[in-house]
């Protein structure tokens, strides 16, 4: 709860520079990879020739944030995120997707609310978590989908 009350205020005080907000540093620990659309397409699923099959390329679950530079819910969950890509790292792959940069993606996949946090297991169905959620929220989606 501290590190999301100390998240919360660094983001409030960068609010008005162009700065991104980071968790406390975190060298050589793992962080969501940022991926392009059409990277999205050969690393997560391919969108474009099966968006609703949403058949998964990975051999292990992947979590990919949906956000926006100019957001600040997502500007918030994003140390949380980072903080659960260390935790599960090498069993959970973490992306994040710019939905400024890939709407074709964004629209393809029907997103109309950010942040917006889907968790894919390996088979079975996507989890989405739209707008700022716990980390507990977080970690329960990403259990299940290393569950099933």
């Amino acid at each position: 709860m501290k590190r999301l009350i100390i998240a919360l205020a660094l983001v409030a005080v960068s609010c008005g520079g162009t700065r991104k907000p980071s968790a406390v540093p975190t060298a050589g620990v793992a962080k969501p990879k940022q991926l392009t659309q059409t990277e999205f397409a050969v690393t997560v699923f391919d969108y474009k020739k099966a968006p609703a099959e949403r058949k998964l390329l990975s051999d292990k679950p992947v979590l990919v944030d949906f956000y926006a530079d100019w957001c600040g819910p997502c500007k918030m969950i994003a140390p949380v995120i980072e903080e659960l890509a260390a935790e599960y790292d090498g069993r959970v792959d973490f992306y994040k997707v710019d939905v400024d940069n890939a709407r074709a993606l964004a629209m393809s996949l029907n997103i109309s609310s950010i942040p917006l946090v889907m968790v894919l297991p390996v088979k079975g169905e996507p989890v989405g978590i739209v707008g700022a959620a716990s980390k507990e929220e977080y970690r329960q989606a990403i259990e299940r989908a290393l569950n099933e």
